[in-house]
């Protein structure tokens, strides 16, 4: 009796603590459907772990515990370990989705399986599993048309893993990266200009606690990171003024200065959508919705502004699309509006999603992502030219390693279209998320001409807020006005070729300098860098800037950009370089008969104008670390060899006045031929200084 007596209290307690833990489990998947069926994918995924510990072999934890990692940026190829625990056995036709109870997992979760598989470069098995799932599923089941998109894009990858293409990826470093995600990188045309997106905590706090429980991470904020150009190294970033702390601010374009910045702003009241704002002065403004095509009842996630301000792409998810979401062009009417878009059409946009497009500055050569034509996993990032017809070619996927079998989003290239910057979750990194610098071996892009450089104000003066280069097409008359950046005076022009400009620096209404510049039809990328000196400056007696008070006015120096004639030139010294070399020499008798040139030339003017150009083929250089270094050196070192020559001759250095100082980088792009092909290089590696009046 009183062994059953104790048998029946033990079986009592033990009913007790069963029914106990079927309370939990049942409290805590309630609790974790909850955090799924609101997306909260952190927080759903520690509920179905915390599960998947008490009952590891419950095929329906681990196809929960397996997908909210999936959807999760922090455990996505972490999935797989818990998907390849179920087997055939343990799928259902009638899976019960909120029945605690349910031990058996839907068909669907050896789509994700095979997708896990993919993820983590298993092509073999991610095929073999989608084709399991299609013998078992129904011919007309809503995911056979994702089934087979996805073993072409497996086969896709297979190729591109095959045919790896010759890109250098490096991370851009700590100062930029951290423990948390940096991504949606954009640059300034000058490459001295850094903006991107970061969910890290801000240096002093004040976001500890305004977290996104849908990943578990601090909201989005923009950050800008300013290169110190003469050690090409970038500056500790800086939180931008108008982040709000309870809102997700993302970068996705910039202007081609740096001083207009696009955003994708989401806000609990506001709501989300593109935003614009303003660098007046040293402050952003706070942004501003905007305004055009891409204002209308459909989603939209990113736009692209073509570098002349005529041309906006954006991706949008409106109706009688070719797919869900596709890319569009609008361009800017007369009175300042913009046009209807127009969808780029099948060849750019496919049935599958599009996403993030960036127009070069060559306003032609268009980057994109894209789930459809031949990507080998989620988006891959293509690119395609816009042709003399005005069609746009062929969609070329842009090769493994850049794209993976990842979401490949986000991809900005330099203006010479030589290396690109994009961020990607990659082995090694500090973070989920990296910014990375890629080298690209081979350009696409077409010719352009970049001016860019400094205004430089007179001695213990600060720049004035009033200055403005006026850039005027001297054939159709057109101007477009830009404003250097009031933190160093910096600015950058885009000239496309084919055309003669005329560049007019101003304070006010007042021109301090005026130039003129022809690209020809057949250029390619070239880069034209100018310092302005505000007021004369005399470098040993030297005066760059003729003033008024010595009888000058504003200089009209015709730059030739290739091939034209120029006129008034009284003297002219040239010579061509060897490897990192720069000295001119005023041993040599050319640059001597320059001299005496000049000496003569004031014989018969008051004055003559003088300008320098250094150039730098694009064969690397250690010794100077970059070629635009070479060939500022090369320019640098020409002007001082000629204040030497000046003086051993005894003429006045008030008469002469340096009025440009100009260095290049060009030539044709380096393939690893710099002994065999020496001449070709050579051409580009010189000095020229001009005298004029």
């Amino acid at each position: 009796m009183i062994k059953k007596y104790f048998l029946f209290i033990i079986l009592a307690v033990f009913s007790q603590f069963t029914k106990a833990q079927e309370d939990s489990f049942s409290s805590t998947f309630g609790e974790a459907l909850r955090m799924e069926e609101e997306r909260f994918n952190k927080r759903a995924g520690e509920y179905w772990l915390e599960l998947h510990y008490l009952e590891p072999d419950n095929a329906n934890i681990n196809y929960r515990l397996g997908l909210s990692y999936l959807n999760s940026n922090l455990h996505k190829f972490e999935a797989l370990q818990y998907l390849e625990l179920i087997t055939k056995n343990d799928l259902t036709k009638n899976f019960d989705y909120y029945n605690s109870g349910e031990k058996k997992a839907p068909q669907e979760a050896w789509y994700y399986l095979a997708h896990a598989y993919h993820l983590n470069n298993n092509l073999d098995s991610a095929i073999i599993v989608y084709n399991r799932l299609k013998e078992i599923i129904s011919a007309k089941h809503y995911m056979r048309p994702d089934i087979d998109h996805q073993i072409e894009m497996c086969n896709n990858a297979k190729i591109q893993f095959a045919h790896p293409k010759d890109y250098t990826i490096t991370n851009i470093g700590p100062v930029i990266n951290t423990e948390y995600a940096e991504f949606g990188p954009v640059i300034s045309l000058d490459e001295s200009e850094l903006f991107f997106t970061s969910n890290r905590i801000r240096s002093d706090s004040s976001n500890w606690n305004a977290v996104d429980l849908n990943y578990g991470n601090y909201y989005d904020d923009v950050y800008g990171s300013y290169k110190n150009l003469s050690q090409n190294t970038w500056g500790k970033p800086e939180l931008l003024s108008f982040n709000d702390v309870s809102s997700q601010t993302a970068t996705i374009n910039v202007s081609p200065d740096g001083q207009i910045l696009y955003l994708f702003i989401s806000n609990i009241d506001k709501g989300s959508g593109v935003y614009q704002t303003n660098l007046i002065g040293e402050t952003w403004r706070d942004p501003l919705k905007l305004q055009s095509e891409t204002d209308i009842e459909a989603w939209q996630t990113h736009i692209a502004i073509s570098a002349d301000g005529n041309t906006l792409f954006f991706v949008s998810n409106r109706s009688n699309g070719v797919g869900e979401k596709d890319i569009y062009r609008s361009v800017k009417l007369p009175n300042g509006e913009w046009s209807k878009a127009l969808n780029l059409g099948e060849v750019v946009n496919s049935v599958w999603d599009e996403e993030a497009p960036f127009i070069h500055p060559d306003g032609k050569t268009l980057y994109f992502s894209s789930k459809g034509h031949n990507s080998m996993g989620g988006y891959d990032i293509f690119y395609t030219t816009m042709q003399d017809d005005g069609l746009w070619s062929k969609p070329i996927n842009i090769g493994y390693p850049i794209n993976t079998t990842d979401d490949d989003i986000f991809f900005v290239t330099s203006a010479n279209g030589m290396h690109a910057y994009y961020s990607s979750d990659r082995p090694g990194g500090f973070g989920s998320e990296d910014i990375y610098l890629i080298d690209l071996p081979v350009n696409i892009t077409q010719g352009l001409a970049v001016l860019k450089g400094f205004i430089v104000p007179g001695q213990g003066e600060t720049l004035p807020g009033d200055l403005s280069i006026v850039v005027t097409n001297i054939e159709s008359g057109t101007e477009k006005i830009y404003h250097p950046r009031m933190r160093d005076g910096g600015y950058v022009i885009i000239l496309p070729p084919c055309q003669e400009y005329e560049i007019n620096y101003l304070r006010g209404d007042e021109s301090f300098h005026k130039e003129s510049y022809f690209v020809p039809c057949e250029s390619s990328y070239q880069e034209i860098h100018k310092e302005i000196h505000m007021n004369p400056l005399v470098v040993a007696g030297v005066s760059p800037i003729p003033s008024k008070d010595q009888g000058a006015g504003t200089v009209a120096d015709l730059i030739p950009i290739g091939t034209r004639t120029d006129k008034n030139i009284v003297a002219k010294f040239e010579i061509f370089f060897d490897y990192n070399v720069t000295d001119c020499s005023i041993q040599r008798n050319d640059f001597m008969t320059m001299i005496m040139d000049i000496k003569k030339a004031l014989e018969k003017y008051d004055y003559i104008e003088v300008t320098i150009e250094g150039s730098a083929s694009k064969v690397p250089t250690k010794t100077y670390g970059t070629n635009d270094n070479l060939s500022k050196s090369r320019a640098k070192d020409a002007e001082t060899r000629l204040i030497e020559g000046l003086k051993m001759n005894d003429i006045p250095l008030k008469n002469v006045r340096i009025v440009a100082i100009n260095s290049l980088t060009q030539g044709p792009d380096y393939k690893g031929d710099a002994t065999e092909n020496m001449d070709v290089y050579k051409k580009y590696q010189y000095v020229i200084i001009k005298a004029y009046h």
